[in-house]
């Protein structure tokens, strides 16, 4: 198995990398701090003694990284999985960022995946399933007055796997969008949730337990579907209410 991992230096992308390399993948790593990056390959290599590539590449400029990904996609030829957790946000994302921000985040959570399928999608795998593999977050369920930038970029990526998923019907090639609830990184790191924070390492073990289950979206944990629906469903005066009360 070959596999291909966009943004692996942290949470749950080292996690997945982890786990697809305990399963014998060989991979293709990116992230954009070469120290991580060297830390993530040799301990893959050391513990689990697979073949490990990595690039170095920033999401937030889309030429630089959309160059280096069709250099890495021609060397690395044929590929069964394409894993994209890949993601930034801000405290400051309250709908005053400027431009620049602004293009980073929408960059990072957006189009740096478009880039990455459209890339990869020549390469997967011709004589058996393979699977692209996405990641949302219950942020994009209602707008609010945080991540305000981050949700709408969320939200966009949700329609694209649904385009995506009407594509591929038929196919070989399965689709999977995972829309998380709050994970322990260093985004949710001192703030007091509502809900409780669910590891890295337990969204990448349920992951990959659904690599043969083919196309479906999913919230994970289960139980913030229901919670989702009821948001998505209040009156938007209720619904200030609620945000208002747990600030």
């Amino acid at each position: 198995m070959k596999s291909v991992v966009i943004g692996a230096t942290a949470g749950i992308g080292r996690e997945l990398t982890n786990s697809l390399a305990s399963e014998g993948h060989s991979l293709l790593i990116t992230g954009r701090d070469i120290d991580d990056l060297s830390v993530c390959v040799q301990d893959l290599q050391i513990t689990y003694g697979v073949k490990v590539e990595s690039i170095v590449i920033d999401a937030s400029k889309p030429s630089d990284y959309a160059d280096s990904l069709e250099k890495a996609a021609v060397n690395l030829g044929e590929i069964n999985f394409l894993f994209l957790p890949i993601g930034v946000s801000s405290e400051q994302d309250t709908g005053g960022l400027d431009f620049l921000e602004v293009s980073e985040i929408i960059n990072t959570n957006l189009l740096a995946v478009i880039s990455a399928v459209r890339i990869f999608q020549p390469y997967f795998m011709k004589t058996g399933s393979a699977g692209i593999i996405g990641f949302s977050s219950v942020a994009a369920t209602r707008g609010r007055d945080e991540n305000v930038i981050y949700s709408a970029a969320k939200r966009a990526l949700e329609s694209y796997f649904e385009s995506l998923r009407f594509s591929f019907h038929g196919s070989k090639l399965f689709i999977q969008l995972y829309k998380l609830g709050y994970v322990d990184t260093y985004q949710s790191y001192g703030k007091m949730l509502t809900l409780p924070k669910v590891s890295p390492s337990k969204v990448s073990s349920f992951v990959i337990s659904n690599l043969q289950n083919g196309s479906l979206v999913c919230y994970y944990p289960r139980y913030w579907a229901p919670i989702a629906l009821i948001l998505r469903s209040a009156p938007f005066n209720l619904f200030r209410k609620l945000v208002k009360r747990q600030k």
